[in-house]
């Protein structure tokens, strides 16, 4: 499911789990027995979530509230809406209502998720995602948000476990990616870790905050010339260029020995990073 969205995942603006609920319930409406009015408003009402214009969304998401074959997925969309709109009780309710009609509707038990998340019911949040990996085992978000619990709780073998089966997907977003060298740093494998550096570099528009993040948990566990590489790619006036610095970490090998000066290079770089911005 979050394979045919990835990419729109990595380019919109909104909520990638916004995203994702319109792709989901793209995929589910070819399977509706709907009258076709229903249908049509059901098709725009998804494909406006996508766009952001979720005013104009929600007016075709309440004409298809009207038809039996189609008010799960409405009431998938209305919840998704009030919940990027911070009406949650009504955002909850909505989507009760989509799971309790249409039990399969994977996007509507992401949106709940969320929709408890933002309420700080964790409890309910996981227990939600839990239910999303019974109807979709191999669900990324899911299991991401799952895995990213266990490691806050320092049950990293645990985390490392929920995230495997969806390692490539989670390569392709930054905070996939620090979770896995998180789980593996504390798992004993840094070499794993700075591994990743080559996935990091593959990504675009990543916010310069989870970059520099990135670049700090290789640097604390002897990948340093990953570190350098992750960084030189915050392109912003005034900052630091690490360029003539390549002699201090070149030659050194995924031994967990990091040149003896970086912690003075990185202390130089983030120096002139709270400086410039």
């Amino acid at each position: 499911m979050i394979r045919c969205c990835n990419h729109r995942l990595r380019a919109s603006k909104l909520s990638p789990l916004l995203v994702l609920v319109g792709c989901t319930l793209g995929l589910f409406l070819s399977s509706l027995p709907a009258a076709a009015d229903a249908r049509q408003a059901i098709e725009k009402a998804a494909d406006l979530v996508q766009q952001g214009r979720l005013v104009e969304a929600e007016r075709q998401a309440h004409l298809a509230l009207s038809d039996p074959s189609t008010r799960a997925v409405a009431c998938s969309v209305l919840g998704a809406i009030r919940l990027q709109q911070r009406r949650l009780p009504e955002s909850v309710k909505f989507l009760k209502e989509a799971i309790q009609l249409e039990p399969k509707l994977v996007g509507a038990r992401l949106t709940l998720a969320e929709a408890y998340a933002v309420q700080g019911n964790s409890e309910s949040a996981l227990a939600t995602y839990r239910e999303v990996l019974k109807v979709d085992s191999s669900n990324a978000f899911a299991r991401l948000a799952l895995a990213q619990s266990e490691a806050e709780k320092g049950r990293y073998q645990q985390s490392l476990e929920l995230v495997n089966p969806v390692e490539a997907e989670l390569k392709q977003t930054p905070d996939g990616l620090i979770l896995l060298a998180t789980d593996y740093v504390n798992t004993g494998d840094p070499i794993a870790a700075a591994r990743l550096a080559s996935d990091w570099m593959q990504l675009s528009g990543v916010p310069e905050p989870w970059a520099i993040k990135f670049a700090v948990l290789l640097a604390k566990n002897g990948a340093a010339p990953e570190a350098a590489q992750v960084l030189e790619r915050i392109k912003q006036a005034g900052h630091i260029s690490f360029e003539r610095n390549k002699e201090s970490w070149s030659g050194h090998s995924h031994t967990g020995c990091a040149p003896r000066n970086w912690n003075r290079i990185i202390l130089k770089f983030f120096s002139a990073l709270a400086v410039s911005v």
